[in-house]
């Protein structure tokens, strides 16, 4: 009897492993997958888009201070 109740679950446990093994993963959501992103990359992609600015602002500097000695030696009346 002892033995039956022993072959009988552990049946039960091998079916119960093998239907458990056939369920698909789970895909996740776009959002799932942005989060996770942010998460772990974010901060790196902040400083990244604050160098871009910063470059930006650079080279936006220095056409502006082209500009104005250009503008300015055009205007200084030579002798």
């Amino acid at each position: 009897m002892k033995k039956k109740i022993l072959y009988a679950s552990a049946i039960l446990m091998a079916v119960t492993a093998i239907s458990s093994c056939k369920q698909e993963p789970k895909m996740p959501t776009d959002a799932e997958i942005a989060q996770k992103v942010q998460d772990k990359y974010g901060a790196e992609l902040k400083n990244l888009s604050d160098l871009k600015k910063m470059q930006c602002d650079e080279t936006m500097n220095q056409q502006v201070s082209e500009r104005l000695a250009a503008a300015a030696q055009a205007t200084t009346p030579t002798k």
